[in-house]
This record gives C-alpha cells, structure tokens and sequence, in this order.
C-alpha cells in the first residue's frame, strides 16, 4: 500500500507539471491499485473504461447514448448498487477564475465532470439500480474554503461525491495510518 501511494503521489506531481493533459495514465494506475479509491471496494467487480495497460476498453459502456464512466464498481454492499467513477484529470480547473481572482464558482472542467457523474446515476438508477457518483477532478491542495463548497455541494447532490486527487491521497495515507497503528495496538 505503501508503495503505490508513494507511486501515486510522483504520478499526480508528474502530470501536474507536463505541458499535455494525459488522463489514461491516471486511469491505468488506479485500475490496477483500485484501493486508493476507496478500501471498502477491495474485492468488489470493477468494470473500467481504460484497462491496466492505458487501453480503452468497450465493457463500462452502461447507457443507450454510449456514455462510459471510467470506472463502475458494483455490488458494493451485495445488492443492486453501482459506484460510477468519473476521473478526469489532474490540470482540470476546479476553481473558476478571472483573471487570478476566484470568482466563488466552479470552473467549467468541474461542472462537465459533474454533469457527467449525474446522467450515469440518473441512468443506472432508471434501470433499477441503486448508484452513487463520485467525481475526481485536479488540486486544491488544503484550500479549506474549497474543501467545505465540495462538502455542501454533494449534500446537495445526495448520491454525488465530489474529490480531488489531493483527497484520494489524504484518504489513502489515512488507511495505511490506520493499518499501521492497529498493527501496533493489537500486539
């Protein structure tokens, strides 16, 4: 687990700092170290829209208008639920600006990743299933205001989480905390 949170944190700083935008990377790796999504879909089915090899793939496709999520796990408590994964990448503008001054919006990369993560629930839940959409967009780093406006807008949304990859890694490094003191606690 260690490892390939050090790994992710070198691929997020990496793709933060090149010219080009490269989001099958970022798919790839969390195909292949899922948990860094969430421990609790360890051992769930997953259905992704880029393979471990940075392939795209034709199983997620989940809708009549061919919209893929990039990545589905489903079942995750044994019954009819389905977590769609929207990630987009890690230079998405999450905060909206003019200028260098925010403006108090989301910027436009956030709003298309919502907007997303929306049609999949809305259509996964038309067909009887009972989904939750997590959207993952860019940086904030520890931008406390920003962190409460994505906290008020997916209570808001009920069923949609919105993440930056700063909050996958926080979240990581709190599971391998945790693992380690319980470690040292129950010996």
């Amino acid at each position: 687990l260690k490892k390939s949170l050090k790994e992710f944190r070198k691929l997020i700083n990496t793709l933060k700092r090149q010219k080009n935008k490269d989001e099958a990377k970022i798919h790839s790796f969390l195909v292949r170290n899922y948990w860094l999504l969430g421990i609790e879909y360890y051992s769930k089915p997953k259905k992704s829209a880029i393979n471990e090899f940075g392939e795209r793939t034709d199983k997620e496709v989940s809708a009549e208008d061919r919209s893929r999520p990039d990545i589905i796990i489903e079942s995750v408590d044994g019954s009819k639920t389905a977590v769609f994964f929207e990630l987009e990448e890690v230079k998405d503008k999450v905060i909206h600006r003019i200028g260098k001054k925010e403006t108090g919006l989301f910027a436009s990369d956030m709003i298309e990743a919502i907007n997303q993560a929306v049609r999949y629930t809305i259509q996964a839940k038309l067909k009887g299933k009972y989904p939750k959409g997590k959207v993952v967009v860019g940086t904030i780093g520890k931008n406390k205001k920003w962190k409460a406006k994505f906290a008020e807008i997916s209570e808001y949304l009920g069923n949609i989480e919105i993440l930056t990859y700063d909050d996958l890694i926080e979240k990581a490094q709190k599971t391998i905390d945790f693992f380690e003191n319980y470690e040292k606690n129950s010996q």
